[in-house]
């Protein structure tokens, strides 16, 4: 089953911000393989920190409103 526009789209931004190497050996790509979207939507909310692991409420957001 094909992504929706709004799938896309977050999708896009996700591999912009976290860079497609990231992207690319992630579980969230893995799930979207799969077909598994509602999984893959939940693997979002693990890609909310910064490097040092400093959680970014910008991030907090943009990740849960991708998920809906």
């Amino acid at each position: 089953m094909p992504l929706t526009e709004n799938q896309q789209a977050a999708l896009i931004s996700f591999i912009f911000n976290c860079g497609a190497g990231a992207f690319q050996a992630s579980t969230l790509r893995q799930k979207l393989n799969r077909g598994e979207y509602a999984n893959a939507a939940n693997e979002l909310l693990r890609w909310m920190c910064a490097k040092g692991g400093l959680k970014l409420q910008g991030l907090v957001k943009c990740r849960q409103h991708y998920r809906l």
